[in-house]
């Protein structure tokens, strides 16, 4: 006698249980009220002449010329997106943001180092911007090696894996990162395949 094979259950999707009755009002002073930090790269980046005497330059973590390395690098306005960034987080409410042009990769995995530290004083919300040039078929962010002129990479694992190693960690704490820049794509594919959102709040 033939059997029929039960149909599989299918997953049941997320669902939140609970209903919050929250207006946009309150969800924006939940939000002012939550620490944040930020680090905001712009790399391969032609500085301008006007920003050598703006006093907001002083303020920069790193400021140098585009490197000769990125010289026959046809990417332009990498300046102009990150200097948005940064002038759109500098006056958020409780959000202290760097600024870095033109860094190197030491550098930028230094600064990162350092801006996860900060969960000692209470942060909870990172994000990390870069506008750059991204590696071939990887997206990984491509900078330069300040002491011999020659490319240096910042791979994605490097960053996730300083993010699981910061001090004070806890469920509460998130990270955002926006890559703007060629191939970005696959970092989202990679941490979508390792679960980052759930398992260890990168978004």
């Amino acid at each position: 006698m033939a059997t029929v094979a039960s149909p599989k259950r299918r997953k049941k999707s997320f669902q939140l249980k609970e209903k919050l009755n929250l207006d946009a009002s309150t969800i924006t002073k939940i939000a002012n009220e939550r620490k944040k930090r930020g680090l905001i790269v712009a790399n391969c980046a032609e500085v301008p002449l006007w920003i050598h005497n703006h006093e907001i330059a002083s303020n920069f973590l790193v400021q140098r010329e585009k490197p000769a390395i990125f010289d026959d690098s046809p990417l332009g306005g990498t300046f102009s997106d990150g200097f948005a960034m940064y002038s759109t987080f500098v006056d958020v409410e409780n959000t202290e943001v760097e600024f870095g042009v033109n860094m190197s990769g030491t550098e930028m995995l230094t600064a990162i180092s350092s801006m996860f530290e900060h969960t000692a004083n209470g942060v909870k919300d990172f994000f990390l911007y870069y506008s750059g040039v991204g590696k071939s078929f990887n997206g990984d962010w491509m900078a330069h090696d300040a002491d011999h002129e020659q490319l240096n990479i910042v791979p994605f694992k490097q960053i996730v894996k300083r993010w699981l190693n910061r001090p004070h960690a806890d469920k509460s704490q998130y990270l955002l990162i926006i890559a703007d820049t060629n191939y970005a794509g696959i970092w989202v594919s990679n941490a979508k395949d390792l679960r980052l959102l759930q398992r260890h709040n990168i978004l």
